[in-house]
């Protein structure tokens, strides 16, 4: 209520539009063939539980689809929720052979085992850890040694979250960077074109740069691992 009464909105950002092509992606093609047959059991059985489950699913889809209306929305973030009711409904569709036909049941089970375990492997393999050993280093020497009241502002934004999260420390971005109201000049401070007033202007504190950029000015160099660095603006 704050913010719509200040500004006008809760958050402003671009809408991210998913195609119905890409949902194959988004559900898994076990999910989106068995679901189907969830609905009718949902439909069917009419108790409070499956209803809950059927509005759930059906209000983030609809949801997901508002940008038709000339709402900005995050489809990609709404129907990764939408993941959850659409697993639960299509789990419901393969428990359906369970009554009529065990070895199918039992069949389908050892399928959708063989299929998606490996795949899970897979992606766990691929995937790189968040945060990392080095980005956990910088928040903790923020927890440690931190001022709790100037800004840092960093190369890395995705690590903004990380530190304030650890030790509270004031971030320049802090959160998902498209839904922020107002933001400092990243790039002023990224190409080295700021003052002294542009310091005391804006709190900034502390940057923190990749290991190899170069050492900004009005600064001194506090910590350094084997990726980042930690500059503390001599100002402040």
């Amino acid at each position: 209520m704050p913010l719509l009464l200040t500004y006008g909105y809760v958050s402003q950002f671009p809408t991210v539009i998913i195609p119905l092509s890409d949902y194959l992606r988004v559900f898994g093609m076990l999910s989106l063939i068995f679901v189907p047959l969830g609905f009718y059991i949902l439909i069917k059985n009419r108790k409070k539980n499956d209803f809950l489950v059927l509005t759930w699913l059906l209000s983030l889809l609809v949801a997901s689809q508002i940008y038709l209306l000339g709402i900005n929305v995050l489809s990609d973030r709404i129907l990764n929720f939408a993941v959850f009711p659409m697993v639960i409904t299509a789990a419901l569709g393969v428990n359906y052979f369970k009554s009529k036909n065990k070895l199918l049941f039992y069949g389908l089970t050892l399928l959708i085992i063989v299929l998606d375990v490996p795949s899970g492997f897979l992606a766990a393999d691929k995937s790189e850890p968040f945060p990392s050993t080095s980005q956990i280093a910088i928040a903790d020497w923020f927890e440690e040694n931190g001022d709790s009241k100037s800004v840092v502002l960093g190369t890395d934004f995705t690590m903004e979250p990380v530190i304030v999260a650890f030790s509270g420390q004031p971030m320049a971005g802090g959160g998902y960077g498209a839904a922020k109201i107002k933001e400092l000049d990243r790039q002023k401070y990224m190409n080295f074109q700021f003052t002294l007033e542009d310091l005391k202007q804006d709190r900034l504190g502390y940057l923190v740069f990749n290991k190899d950029q170069k050492s900004p000015p009005y600064s001194e160099l506090v910590y350094q691992n084997q990726d980042y660095k930690i500059f503390r603006m001599k100002n402040m």
